[in-house]
């Protein structure tokens, strides 16, 4: 049977560091999909990702890269008002300019072209060939939050595109799509050295002699609200304080990221925590880190899909203290795979803290319930949901 081709369209930058965003950890997963499913595979990505496609290059993966000097429009929230508009407005018009070459790529002979996160609906109108199937996957929540962009995505979507496709039923309730096809389709994670719950409960006893190690992984940035586990630290008192460690692992991305890591270093220093709290900066190995170190993962953020930095914990068996917003609540069930706690409550979050130390029968269960997450956020559940897709925008009965 003839092959088909995909261009999924990738518009962020990463640069050297292909992993900085879990983003790219989620596109591997669709790459591995269509290879399976005997697929041609193009990748479109921005010129400055020279780490993507040497990261594909030397793993063999069967991906025809495409380079292109294209930006996206974009909202610039760290700049004073009139500089943001104007670096908005720029980022529009560096669009705009790229649009041809973007038009004759997005017009080869493609059977679907699958846009990655809500960036891609820039493109949408550029795909002239009714031949062609519009995929959008959307991984944020955080901006449909806002009334202008939200009703920006759910009109280019209903308008150009065919489907969407989302990890969380939130982000499709709250786009409320009146037009394209939705389905929701659990983020994967995908490791061949995944560690067992009895290694990680051997290691919480040996930690919980010395100190317990909680990790924040991601980028730093105020969404993030990092500075509320150190605030529940705080509220700790000194003889829990003494068995806790907090690692921060991430790099700020933007001048109001660095005003942030600033923020947080503040309070460190002011509330002498500079022997609880360690910056590690970007782990290449995240999985090496997560066996040999880390005890309970962090995630407080305002609201997330599916975090990949939560499926790394709970695939590794290490529960999550999180609060409870969308994304979280789907990725965790309170006492299974985590805790989750009443958003924004730091009191309640530090008396969680002071219950996994003290309840080490508590603790136990939270780590042996890691196993249950797993099963909804397997690589071969996820791909039999895209197989369903691919029939459903198909028409045919057959996904190859």
């Amino acid at each position: 049977m003839k092959m088909k081709n995909v261009l999924i369209v990738f518009p962020f930058e990463m640069k050297n560091k292909p992993f900085s965003g879990g983003i790219f950890k989620a596109t591997l997963n669709l790459i591995k999909f269509f290879e399976e499913n005997n697929w041609n595979i193009d990748l479109y990505i921005p010129l400055k990702n020279k780490g993507i496609k040497d990261f594909l290059d030397s793993n063999e993966y069967k991906v025809n890269v495409l380079m292109e000097n294209f930006d996206v429009p974009r909202r610039y929230k760290d700049s004073p008002f009139f500089i943001r508009i104007f670096e908005s407005s720029a980022s529009v018009l560096k669009f705009m300019k790229s649009s041809k070459k973007i038009e004759k790529v997005l017009n080869n002979n493609y059977n679907m072209i699958y846009f990655q996160e809500m960036l891609g609906i820039w493109f949408l109108k550029y795909v002239n060939n009714p031949k062609t199937k519009k995929v959008v996957h959307i991984h944020s929540y955080r901006f449909l939050e806002s009334f202008i962009i939200r009703n920006i995505v759910k009109y280019k979507i209903d308008n150009y595109a065919n489907l969407a496709i989302s990890p969380t039923n939130s982000i499709l309730e709250k786009l409320n799509l009146n037009k394209a096809k939705t389905f929701v389709v659990k983020t994967p994670y995908n490791s061949k050295n995944l560690i067992s719950y009895d290694y990680k409960i051997n290691q919480y006893f040996i930690n919980k002699k010395n100190k317990l190690k909680f990790s924040y992984i991601g980028r730093i940035n105020s969404i993030k609200r990092i500075d509320l586990f150190l605030k529940a630290m705080i509220l700790l008192g000194k003889k829990y304080l003494n068995k806790v460690e907090f690692d921060i692992v991430g790099v700020p991305n933007t001048k109001g990221d660095r005003k942030y890591l600033n923020k947080l270093k503040s309070i460190i220093f002011y509330n002498k925590l500079e022997n609880n709290v360690n910056f590690l900066g970007y782990i290449e190995d995240i999985e090496r880190y997560l066996k040999e170190k880390v005890n309970f993962g962090v995630l407080l953020t305002k609201s997330e899909a599916i975090s990949m930095a939560g499926l790394e914990f709970v695939f590794n068996n290490i529960p999550v203290i999180a609060f409870d917003v969308p994304g979280n609540n789907e990725l965790l069930e309170d006492a299974k795979g985590g805790v989750l706690i009443h958003d924004g409550d730091i009191q309640a979050l530090s008396e969680n803290i002071k219950k996994i130390i003290d309840n080490e029968n508590f603790s136990i269960s939270l780590i042996k319930s890691c196993e249950e997450r797993k099963k909804l956020f397997s690589y071969n559940k996820f791909s039999d949901e895209m197989k369903k897709i691919l029939i459903e925008i198909s028409g045919n009965k057959s996904s190859k």
